[in-house]
């Protein structure tokens, strides 16, 4: 009897043993690929009652539905970030050819866009050339600032390249995902209420609703961003408003993105020769509406979508910022709908009971 006792502890223990190592084993060979598996379950979660719609259009045709829908992703994803990147690239090639005009030709004076800044052009301009004086090497100094950005675009462009790798591994997760999305929650929902109880199938519930509402409310502010930027551009005067506004529109999907794109248009109203106070106001309407937007709807909107207090909210998508990244703005809100969750089950549970005359006599 005993023999068989611990036969079995020795059982259970190898086999709690396996288990452990078949799990360690798994994330690692997961690991590289954790936070593309996680973008693409977000983005697959946010549309999924679009693919619907496209499935059945497609006489139920999953595969080709998930083709469809991969692609228009891929568009929607890809070509915004491509058209970015090429703006960027051109506006710093035109620059560094600038820069290196300006230091190897000695009686080059300082541009007129930097002489023209309201308040400091002068000041500045006038430091710039004592220092190009003082610095008769300037050619060397180039040479070393050449170095640096040679090193700078090498670290750049590893990061674009891992970037685009991550972004080939997401799609390739959403086109499975959407073509067998059905299998796998019905699956994943089965193991998690045998590990759970019935309450997971609410919380898992609560979990899709609370990343739709974050993906909505990311579209639904960039829109907003995109329109109040190019109002702005517009009233102020800056050329291609429209076009500027797609682009701000885009960068807003980025934590602190559309200060990357109007910040350089104010710089160059000031320096084009327009009234400076156009540049001030519209610098002033950037920072004071367009980037407080994206404080202010984003979290109304998740609030609403999730029902849960705004102060939560917003602790739940700067804190998660902070502690995973761009991924934080859905991590972030999850985890603190599926703790909100828990603790209005438990509280609610755990409200005692008014003795009753029969029990106190």
């Amino acid at each position: 009897m005993l023999d068989d006792l611990q036969s079995e502890r020795l059982r259970r223990t190898l086999a709690f043993a396996a288990l452990v190592l078949l799990l360690a084993g798994l994330f690692l060979i997961v690991a590289p690929f954790l936070a593309a598996i996680a973008w693409a379950l977000v983005l697959v979660m946010s549309t999924w009652p679009l693919f619907e719609r496209l499935s059945a259009k497609t006489g139920g045709n999953r595969n080709r539905a998930a083709g469809i829908a991969t692609f228009v992703l891929a568009v929607v994803l890809v070509a915004p970030a491509g058209v970015l990147l090429y703006m960027a690239s051109q506006q710093a090639a035109e620059f560094v050819g600038k820069v290196n005009a300006w230091f190897v030709d000695t009686s080059a004076e300082v541009p007129a866009s930097i002489r023209n800044l309201p308040g400091i052009g002068t000041y500045l301009a006038d430091r710039i050339v004592e220092w190009k004086v003082e610095h008769e090497t300037s050619k060397n100094i180039l040479a070393a600032m050449k170095a640096d950005v040679l090193q700078i675009a090498g670290d750049v462009g590893g990061r674009l390249a891992r970037g685009a790798f991550s972004v080939v591994v997401c799609l390739f997760t959403c086109f499975f995902f959407y073509r067998d999305g059905e299998a796998i929650a019905s699956s994943f929902a089965r193991g998690a209420v045998r590990l759970g109880g019935e309450r997971v199938t609410s919380l898992i519930a609560t979990t899709r609703e609370t990343v739709r509402g974050a993906v909505y409310g990311m579209v639904f502010t960039a829109v907003i961003q995109g329109v109040l930027a190019g109002l702005g551009y517009w009233i102020a005067g800056v050329p291609v408003p429209l076009p500027l506004a797609a682009v701000t529109t885009v960068a807003s999907f980025i934590p602190f993105g559309t200060p990357l794109v109007y910040t350089p248009i104010c710089v160059g109203l000031l320096t084009s020769g327009a009234p400076w106070w156009h540049g001030v106001l519209l610098l002033t309407w950037c920072l004071l509406v367009v980037s407080m937007a994206d404080n202010v709807i984003r979290p109304i909107f998740l609030s609403k979508a999730t029902k849960m207090p705004l102060v939560l909210v917003v602790f739940s998508i700067f804190g998660g910022l902070a502690s995973f990244g761009l991924l934080g703005l859905f991590v972030g809100p999850v985890i603190m709908a599926v703790a909100q969750a828990l603790w209005k089950e438990w509280s609610a549970g755990a409200t005692p009971k008014r003795p009753t005359p029969e029990s106190q006599g």
